[in-house]
């Protein structure tokens, strides 16, 4: 802004300068949404992926005739199916601006419920083994996110032993 003044110090005119930033927000909020569906694709990815080693231990319990199937394997169908459930709802959740909270979680108690899920889903060449030792096993995070984090370390370990091995979780303090 910029005053002109009469000789006597009265102001004549007054020149201001208006710069319209619409442009600059519209161009700025399509940058966002680009970089929001370009995470968005990654994390649909990963979702797929998860959901492709779910689906492979419920219907390979499944693939084993529903009569041979016993309650242990049922249990084993229900805790995948839940976990992939969980992951639905993370996906879900990845839309909405209110972001899951962190809450406590038990590492014992989640790596439990999933030894089944990880029993089936390796061949007999593979024995699985679950130490959980550790004194303080509580942290903070997200259920889902560890059971999808856990689930990707297991298959991409089953994978790299394609002639067979022992595959240990353990926890220590």
């Amino acid at each position: 802004i910029a005053v002109t003044r009469q000789a006597d110090g009265t102001p004549l005119e007054v020149i201001a300068q208006v710069l319209d930033t619409s442009t600059i927000k519209r161009l700025r909020d399509q940058l966002l949404q680009a970089e929001k569906l370009n995470i968005l694709g990654k994390l649909a990815r990963g979702i797929a992926h998860d959901f492709s080693n779910l689906l492979s231990v419920i219907l390979g319990l499944t693939g084993l005739g529903l009569d041979e199937l016993n309650e242990e394997d049922l249990g084993t169908i229900h805790e995948a199916g839940l976990s992939a459930s969980r992951l639905t709802q993370q996906l879900l959740a990845f839309g909405r601006a209110d972001q899951q909270r962190l809450s406590p979680l038990d590492l014992h108690q989640l790596i439990g419920r999933l030894d089944p899920i990880i029993a089936a889903s390796l061949p007999p060449e593979i024995r699985f083994v679950s130490q959980l030792e550790a004194h303080n096993a509580q942290f903070m995070g997200h259920t889902s996110q560890f059971e999808q984090l856990l689930l990707n370390l297991v298959f991409n370990a089953r994978n790299a032993m394609p002639n067979g091995g022992q595959l240990e979780l353990r926890t220590r303090t």
